[in-house]
C-alpha cells in the first residue's frame, strides 16, 4: 500500500508540475506579445499547444494569445484558424465564457480582415453568450463597440457599448481595456462630428493606456488624435508617435496605417511624390497580410494622388483594382470611397456630368449612413457642378457643406481642409453674384489656413503648403488681389507670411535625407531624388535640376563662335495643372520652355558664381522685415 501512495504522489506532483508549467507558458506568452515580441510568443505557444493533456481553459487561452500575435505580424490566415480552433473549443467544452472568448477573436480577426458585417454579427453573438466571467463580458463589449465604430454609420450604439465596457473594466482596474474603450469612443464621437468630445476621449484614452503601458492602445490614441488635428504640426507629430508606438508594440497592420496617416499629411503640404511613396509602401504591406478594406482605401487615395499629377493611366488602374474588390467586401463606405474617387478622376478627364452624377451618389450615401464624410463629399458635389457650369447647384452643395461645417462649431474632423471648404463656398457665392456673403466665406477661408500653418516652423515646408496645395495657392492668390482692392492693412493681407520660423527646422530632416541618399544607387535615382529633397527643404514652387554639357571639342576648332556650353532640364518639379474646369487638364509647363525663360539669369550666375534672388513685379507687397523677407512672387504662377 505504502508504495502504490508513493506511485500516486509522484504522479499528482507531475500533474501538478505539468499544470504549473502550462500556466507558465500561457504567462509568458502574454508578456513576449505585450512588449513586442510576437514571433517569439507564436513559438512559445505553438511549443505549449503541441502538448497534451491540456485544459480547455488553457488551449483556449494559448490560442487567443497566438490568434493575436499572427494578427499583429500581419499572418491573417494563421489568425483565422486559430480563432476557428477557438470556436470548436468553445462549442464543445462545458466551461462557461470559453464560447464568448471564441466569438470574441473570431470578431476581431474578421476586422482585420475587412469583413466588418461578419465582425459585428460576431461580437454581437459574444455580448449575447449567457456567462459569469465580467472582464470577458467588458472585452465583448469593447469589440462590439470597436465593430460598431468602425464603419462610420452606427457611432451611438458604438458609444453605449464602450461605456459598458468601462463600467466592467473598472471594476478589475483594467487600464488598458478602459483606454481602448476611450479611444472607439474618440472616432464615434468624431463619426458624429463632435471634435471637442472626440479629442477629450483620445487623451483619456491617452492617459489609461500609458498608465497600463500599453503600447498598442497609446498608438490608437494618438492615431485618433489625427482625426481632428486642424494643426498640420501637430498632427505630424501625433502620427510620429503614434508609429513610435505601434513600432515598439509590434503591430504591422497598425505600422502601416500610420505610414499611409503620415502621407495624407504630405497631402496637406503639397508633397505628392513624397504623400505617393509612402502610400504605395503602406499598400505593399496591406497586400502582404491581406487587409482588404485599407488595401481599398490606399487604392483609392493613390488614384487620387496620380489624378493631381496628371497620370491618368495609373488613376485609373488603381480604380479598376479598388473596383474589383468592392463586391467582395459588402459595405457601403468602400461603394461611397469608390464613386467619389471615379468622380475625381472623371473631372480630371473633362467628363462633368459623369463627375457630377458619381459625387452625387457618394454625398448621398454619406447623408444617409456616414455623416461625418457629409463636407468632403458637398463640397466635391459644388467643385463639380461649377465645372459642369451649374452656379446654382454648386452653390446649394457648398452651402450644405458649410452650414454642416458650422453646426460643428467650424472643428476640423476627418481630414477634410476647412479652408477648401470655404474657398469653394466663396467661388460659388461669387459664380451667383453674391458679393457680400463672398466675401465673407473668403475671410473664413483665409482664417482656415493660417489655423493649419500657424504651428509649421519649417519655413520650405511652409511654402510647400502655401504654393503647391491648389486651392491654397489659389485662395491666397485671389485674398491678395481682393485685399488690395479692399485696401486691407499689409499685416492682414500678409498674415501668412508672418509666421515665426525655427531654421534649425530644415536641419532636422537633413540627416534623414543624408541617409536615404546613400541608399540609392543609380543616377535617375539620384536625380529625382535631388530635385524631391531640394523642393522639401526650400519650398520652391519651380526646381529644376539643369545638367550643363560642354560642346565637342572638334566643334571647338571649327566654330569657335558657336561654341559654348548646351543645357538640359533632367529632373523638375513644376506647377501641377489644374482640372477643375471640367475640361480636363489646362496644359502643363514644358521644362525645356521654363529653362528657355531663365537663360538669362543661369548666364549671370555662371559668370558671378554666386546665388541670385529674382524678384518679379508684384501688385501689392508685404511689409518689410529685414534682409530675407519673403514675398508674394512664390505664390505667382507667371
Amino acid at each position: 500500500m505504502a508504495k502504490k501512495s508513493s506511485t500516486t504522489g509522484k504522479v499528482i506532483k507531475r500533474e501538478a508540475g505539468k499544470k504549473v508549467s502550462d500556466q507558465l507558458s500561457v504567462i509568458s506568452v502574454r508578456e513576449l506579445a505585450w512588449t513586442g515580441q510576437h514571433a517569439q510568443a507564436i513559438e512559445v505557444a505553438s511549443q505549449a499547444l503541441s502538448g497534451t493533456g491540456l485544459k480547455p481553459v488553457l488551449q483556449m487561452d494559448l490560442l487567443d494569445l497566438r490568434a493575436e500575435s499572427y494578427i499583429a505580424i500581419g499572418n491573417l490566415d494563421l489568425a483565422l484558424k486559430d480563432a476557428k480552433a477557438m470556436g470548436k473549443i468553445g462549442r464543445t467544452s462545458k466551461v462557461k465564457g470559453l464560447d464568448a472568448q471564441a466569438l470574441n477573436r473570431l470578431a476581431l480577426v474578421q476586422m482585420r480582415t475587412g469583413d466588418l458585417k461578419g465582425a459585428m454579427k460576431s461580437a454581437t453573438s459574444a455580448v449575447k453568450t449567457k456567462h459569469t466571467h465580467q472582464q470577458i463580458r467588458a472585452q465583448s463589449l469593447l469589440i462590439l463597440s470597436e465593430a460598431q465604430m468602425r464603419p462610420g454609420d452606427t457611432p451611438k450604439p458604438a458609444i453605449e457599448n464602450a461605456h459598458k465596457a468601462i463600467a466592467l473594466f473598472q471594476t478589475a482596474d483594467n487600464f488598458a481595456g478602459i483606454g481602448r474603450a476611450y479611444w472607439s469612443i474618440a472616432l464615434a464621437k468624431s463619426d458624429l462630428g463632435d471634435a471637442e468630445e472626440s479629442r477629450r476621449a483620445c487623451f483619456t484614452a491617452l492617459e489609461y493606456c500609458q498608465r497600463a503601458g500599453d503600447q498598442y492602445g497609446i498608438g490608437n490614441a494618438y492615431n485618433a488624435l489625427t482625426f481632428t488635428d486642424a494643426d498640420l504640426a501637430e498632427r505630424r507629430q501625433h502620427s510620429q508617435l503614434a508609429l513610435e508606438a505601434f513600432s515598439i508594440a509590434g503591430y504591422q497592420e497598425r505600422i502601416a496605417t500610420c505610414i499611409n496617416n503620415l502621407s495624407l499629411i504630405y497631402a496637406w503640404l503639397g508633397l505628392y511624390l513624397h504623400q505617393r511613396r509612402l502610400a504605395l509602401e503602406s499598400l505593399d504591406m496591406y497586400r502582404a497580410m491581406g487587409v482588404k478594406t485599407n488595401m481599398g482605401n490606399t487604392l483609392a487615395g493613390l488614384s487620387g494622388i496620380d489624378v493631381i499629377l496628371g497620370n491618368l493611366p495609373s488613376a485609373r488602374a488603381y480604380l479598376h483594382e479598388f473596383s474589383e474588390m468592392v463586391p467582395t467586401l459588402n459595405d457601403s463606405q468602400v461603394d461611397l470611397t469608390l464613386a467619389s474617387a471615379l468622380g475625381d478622376l472623371a473631372l480630371a478627364e473633362g467628363d462633368s456630368k459623369k463627375a457630377v452624377r458619381l459625387s452625387k451618389s457618394a454625398a448621398q450615401i454619406a447623408e444617409k449612413e456616414y455623416p461625418s464624410r457629409q463636407i468632403q463629399l458637398y463640397m466635391q458635389l459644388g467643385i463639380v457642378h461649377l465645372a459642369d457650369q451649374n452656379p446654382a447647384a454648386a452653390l446649394k452643395a457648398t452651402t450644405k457643406s458649410a452650414d454642416i461645417h458650422r453646426s460643428q462649431n467650424f472643428a476640423f474632423i476627418n481630414n477634410t481642409a476647412a479652408q477648401s471648404t470655404w474657398w469653394w463656398h466663396t467661388q460659388a457665392l461669387n459664380a451667383n453674384g453674391k458679393t457680400k456673403e463672398a466675401r465673407e466665406a473668403l475671410e473664413r477661408a483665409y482664417g482656415f489656413l493660417l489655423e493649419t500653418i500657424k504651428n509649421i516652423r519649417d519655413e520650405g515646408l511652409r511654402r510647400n503648403a502655401l504654393n503647391k496645395v491648389e486651392d491654397n495657392r489659389k485662395l491666397l492668390q485671389y485674398w491678395v488681389k481682393d485685399g488690395a482692392k479692399r485696401k486691407l492693412p499689409k499685416e492682414r493681407l500678409f498674415a501668412h507670411l508672418n509666421i515665426e520660423s525655427n531654421i534649425r527646422e530644415p536641419f532636422k530632416r537633413l540627416a534623414d535625407t543624408g541617409l536615404r541618399l546613400n541608399a540609392l544607387h543609380t543616377i535617375d535615382e539620384i536625380q529625382h531624388f535631388l530635385v524631391e529633397e531640394a523642393t522639401e527643404l526650400i519650398g520652391g514652387e519651380r526646381v529644376m535640376l539643369i545638367l550643363e554639357r560642354s560642346a565637342d571639342f572638334s566643334r571647338q576648332v571649327k566654330e569657335p563662335t558657336k561654341v559654348g556650353t548646351t543645357r538640359e532640364v533632367v529632373e523638375s518639379i513644376l506647377p501641377l495643372p489644374s482640372y477643375f474646369s471640367g475640361k480636363g487638364y489646362e496644359k502643363a509647363e514644358d521644362p525645356q520652355k521654363v529653362l528657355k525663360g531663365i537663360e538669362k539669369y543661369l548666364d549671370q550666375a555662371r559668370k558671378t558664381r554666386t546665388v541670385q534672388l529674382i524678384t518679379p513685379p508684384s501688385p501689392a507687397l508685404p511689409p518689410k522685415r529685414g534682409k530675407g523677407a519673403e514675398s508674394p512672387s512664390p505664390f505667382r504662377r507667371g
